[in-house]
């Protein structure tokens, strides 16, 4: 607020309608504006969809004996064998993803099962990669 003059006035004048306070947001009005969905519903979904794309490929290459699918697999390695150990771990991986996706779709972020769900990512593309390459197997 300004005086006359220009200069600042912290004076602040008396409002006695209700409309003008509801116009300035102060009261709600009768319709209050639609709620928004839920962020964690939206990224739950998501984690779903990207288990499923997983449990998609994973389940090529561990039914179908699709194991050259896996970006490290190597031709010397047996096929049955890759898609045996590769195959288990990426179905565990999609297995993560949806279960996680589902947690958070229903009760929302959780930050010691996000870090769980990042620890065990790791670990078992670690391990889809081993297995891949011929880790453990004799022939």
């Amino acid at each position: 607020m300004f005086c006359s003059d220009g200069k600042r006035s912290f004076v602040f004048e008396k409002v006695d309608s209700t409309e003008s306070l509801a116009n300035a947001g102060f009261i709600r009005g009768p319709n209050p504006p639609p709620s928004m969905v839920d962020a964690n519903l939206l990224l739950g979904l998501v984690w779903v969809g990207c288990g499923l794309v997983v449990l998609a490929a994973a389940s090529m290459i561990a039914f179908f004996g699709r194991p050259d699918l896996h970006v490290h697999y190597d031709d010397s390695v047996d096929p049955a064998y890759v898609s045996r150990r590769a195959g288990t771990t990426a179905l565990l991986m999609g297995v993560a993803l949806v279960a996680y996706g589902g947690y958070q779709a229903a009760y929302g972020f959780n930050a010691t099962l996000f870090g769980g769900l990042l620890l065990s990512l790791l670990v078992l593309s670690k391990l889809t990669t081993k297995f891949a390459t011929g880790w453990g197997y004799e022939e």
